[in-house]
């Protein structure tokens, strides 16, 4: 980020300050990305013949962000050119097509985004020249903003037009930390396997039991986990808590659960050409299913491969001490500022039984370490996929229910290829955490901290 601000710095003294001045302060734009999921800026150079990369050679610099939401978009932060003389309008207007066209292609997004000051008639009016470039590419007015300076200006949208303009399609999404829980609830026998795994989710279990009785107090139930989600249950309905990232619903077949679950079809389920897909077979006849889905995705604030090219390494949030667990507890953000994951070391410690429990009896006592013994954690990618049953549905999930069946993908990767990404260095001198090749991989949301429960729980490597 240092060399980042003095080669802008050192760009903007032969930038035309004509087009700088449309653009809010590049050096606001450039604050350094931290662990606790800020967006990452991205600077490119723009060269053209002559007009090589770097500050003294370049003919311009684009600086932008991806904004992930319902509708990822690419916000512009910078976009200016050294002075190009009489042509400069068309040159402006080439640079603005390329850099659309580069988002577009590169970007798994469906729209793009800048914000034009109002430079002219005492700041209420934009460079009607600069925004006409902006214009023939088709971007459009969305709205008045002010910058946290005070400035006025106007945002200018583009779409993605694949049909209307033949923009290229957005590329397949390629998210640092993506999970993809169903359970499934069919009015078969229990699974074969039923009772050996522990649940992913007591949140989604939890759901699914209000649906199928309304009164979480209206059926008795046995067993620690069964009774253990049954008080979770109440206990989410007492403090009105808003679980989210959670859904349930009723469906009549198989491919509609899997495909509310799943976002996929049966045929294309991940864990189809696994040792599971005679499990799956023989739902297919199932008439009805109460089925919950948890559909978790985010990117890492910054990830780097690590010195063996095998593991990432991410940068860590905080690190947790609990007097449960004599390993240290590790915390990663994610670019949602609610969801962070947490990293167990788990070596040689039993996995079957309620691990959500457990997880949530370690976590209670945590405490942040006031000078935390590393800043990053080397972790392997992983890519996880399951189908298995287990008992629990029983009586939770009403008198009719046999069996619970989790269907879970979970893919954890350094995330989309940013090349031109504006992040810290590792610490000088200080090597990464190795995560223990054993561990629990827990996905908590802040929203559910009052219930002390994570979202998700999967042993990795266990």
């Amino acid at each position: 980020p240092d060399q980042a601000k003095e080669a802008t710095a050192k760009y903007l003294e032969r930038a035309d300050p004509r087009l700088v001045s449309t653009m809010p302060p590049l050096a606001a734009q450039l604050s350094i990305p931290d662990a606790k999921g800020s967006e990452t800026p991205e600077l490119y150079w723009i060269t053209r013949g002559a007009y090589g990369p770097g500050a003294e050679s370049a003919l311009g610099l684009v600086c932008f962000k991806l904004a992930q939401g319902l509708a990822p978009f690419a916000q512009v932060l910078h976009l200016s050119l050294v002075p190009g003389g009489d042509d400069w309008k068309e040159t402006f207007a080439a640079v603005v097509h390329a850099c659309r066209q580069y988002l577009l292609t590169n970007l798994p997004i469906a729209k793009i985004r800048v914000t034009l000051l109002c430079t002219l008639d005492d700041g209420k009016n934009v460079d009607k020249e600069v925004e006409v470039a902006w214009k023939e590419d088709h971007f459009k007015w969305f709205q008045l903003t002010q910058t946290a300076g005070g400035a006025r200006g106007q945002v200018m949208n583009r779409n993605r037009y694949v049909d209307q303009l033949g923009d290229p399609e957005a590329p397949p999404t390629t998210f640092g930390i993506s999970v993809r829980l169903g359970m499934l609830v069919p009015k078969a026998p229990p699974a074969e396997n039923a009772g050996k795994h522990p649940v992913a989710s007591r949140l989604l279990l939890a759901a699914l039991h209000q649906l199928a009785v309304g009164d979480p107090e209206a059926v008795k139930v046995s067993g620690d986990l069964p009774v253990a989600v049954k008080s979770l249950s109440s206990r989410i309905q007492e403090q009105k808590v808003n679980v989210p990232l959670v859904s349930v619903s009723k469906v009549s077949s198989l491919d509609a659960a899997l495909g509310f679950s799943q976002e996929t079809s049966w045929k294309e389920c991940p864990v189809w050409e696994g040792p599971w897909r005679g499990s799956l077979e023989a739902l297919q006849g199932e008439a009805e299913f109460s089925v919950g889905a948890l559909h978790i995705n985010g990117d890492w604030s910054s990830a780097q491969q690590a010195q063996d090219g095998k593991r990432i390494c991410l940068p860590v949030y905080c690190v947790g001490a609990s007097p449960i667990l004599k390993e240290p507890i590790v915390y990663l953000a994610t670019s949602s500022k609610e969801v962070f994951v947490v990293l167990i070391p788990w070596e040689g410690k039993e996995t079957t039984g309620d691990l959500c429990g457990q997880v949530a009896e370690i976590m209670a006592p945590v405490e942040p370490m006031a000078e935390p013994p590393f800043e990053r954690v080397a972790v392997p990618p992983l890519k996880l996929s399951y189908c298995r049953g287990t008992s629990a549905a029983t009586g939770l999930c009403g008198e009719e229910a046999g069996s619970l069946v989790e269907i879970a993908t979970v893919s954890v990767c350094a995330g989309r290829d940013m090349p031109g990404a504006l992040v810290e260095p590792p610490p000088a001198g200080q090597t990464p955490y190795d995560m223990p090749l054993q561990f629990l991989f827990v996905v908590w949301h802040a929203n559910v901290d009052e219930i002390n429960e994570p979202l998700f729980v999967a042993a990795v490597g266990c």
